[in-house]
């Protein structure tokens, strides 16, 4: 376990951060530090000292952040020192992809009852929109839709209020999906229509809700999505945009690109394509709550383009 010191600095209201490592996590570490300037002080946790290397590093000599490192949702008791004197808490599902998804809910549930018992005043839990669509996206569903249950049980019965951001399909998937593209000049992938969105819009969202310490967001679920509806034409446009080359769109049978996947993701794929704009919420609760735009994808690929250069 480690901490940093300079405690004159502090705040005194405590935002914990659980797990720091994921993507939404890690972006609302970031926020508060980097944008919201620690109007509370920042728990980051994680699992492992490796995960923890690079904020351990930026925390060194500042008082509004502390790094803990070993705590394991499977492990209760470790639990514990992430919540400890905590006022808000970020809690986001785990997922290990050997182990698969079937734990994710017993492991989410862990960390909020740890939380309430710890006296969190405030919890922001980042799900997702697959909750709208338990039976048609079940496995993946299965990992968020207990835990806004619980949410809404513990807040009934503890002195406990939350906020439930239910966030969209991130741009970083596309850099797996959209794998053709490094091959050459063809993007290959089915007819769909995503409001895709930057893992960073959550973890501003996130910082926002906690820096205010809850108020005026309690019970309220915020769709986090980006600001536009993208098709296969429209990534294509915004790859050759954002790479320098032009990119071509090769539309296949959604049931012939998720052959391959893992039976969850053929899910998502068969939901996707048969929903197609109706399938993921588009929102504008990212600049409603933050004052900002989502970012865009072409942005986003533009700043991650080394994910989408051509193999050697």
């Amino acid at each position: 376990m480690a901490a940093s010191a300079s405690a004159a600095s502090t705040p005194t209201h405590v935002t914990a951060v659980v797990t720091a490592s994921s993507n939404s996590g890690g972006a609302c570490v970031a926020a508060l530090l980097n944008e919201l300037k620690s109007k509370t002080k920042v728990r980051a946790v994680f699992r492992s000292e490796a995960k923890a290397a690079d904020i351990k590093a930026e925390a060194a000599g500042r008082g509004d952040v502390e790094v803990i490192t070993g705590v394991d949702a499977a492990d209760k008791a470790s639990l514990a020192p992430a919540f400890a004197g905590a006022n808000c808490a970020v809690i986001v599902t785990p997922h290990d992809a050997a182990a698969g998804m079937g734990r994710d809910a017993d492991l989410t549930a862990n960390m909020i009852n740890a939380a309430v018992e710890a006296g969190v005043k405030h919890i922001v839990y980042v799900g997702s929109w697959t909750v709208i669509a338990p039976e048609a996206v079940s496995v993946i569903a299965s990992r968020f839709v207990p835990s806004e249950a619980l949410l809404e049980s513990l807040a009934a019965s503890h002195d406990v209020t939350w906020t439930v951001l239910r966030s969209g399909y991130f741009f970083n998937n596309f850099a797996g999906m959209l794998a053709s593209v490094r091959k050459g000049d063809s993007m290959v992938f089915p007819d769909l229509k995503i409001p895709a969105m930057d893992p960073r819009d959550i973890g501003r969202v996130a910082a926002h809700v906690c820096a205010a310490h809850g108020k005026g967001h309690e019970g309220k679920t915020y769709d986090i999505s980006g600001s536009e509806m993208l098709s296969g034409a429209s990534l294509a446009s915004a790859l050759s945009e954002a790479l320098g080359r032009t990119i071509r769109h090769v539309s296949v049978p959604a049931e012939e690109y998720s052959k391959p996947l893992p039976p969850a993701f053929k899910e998502l794929i068969s939901y996707l394509s048969e929903k197609q704009e109706a399938a993921i919420p588009i929102s504008s609760d990212v600049e409603e709550v933050t004052g900002r735009a989502p970012v865009k994808f072409v942005d986003w690929a533009r700043e991650h383009a080394r994910l989408f250069a051509l193999d050697a």
